[in-house]
């Protein structure tokens, strides 16, 4: 996080609020209850899927 300017601080935090926590394109289903989506894992260079309470 930018911390020596407040124009910097302002971009980052546009830029932060702006896009959702995750993309639409990774999500791969919803239940009513549990949203399930996967993520590129950087330590096994694997998919991995996870599930959230909506």
């Amino acid at each position: 996080m930018p911390s020596k300017s407040y124009l910097g601080l302002i971009r980052y935090l546009t830029k932060y609020l702006s896009s959702p926590p995750i993309s639409l394109s990774k999500i791969v289903g919803y239940d009513g209850h549990q949203v399930r989506y996967y993520y590129q894992s950087h330590k096994m260079k694997l998919k991995t899927y996870e599930k959230v309470d909506a």
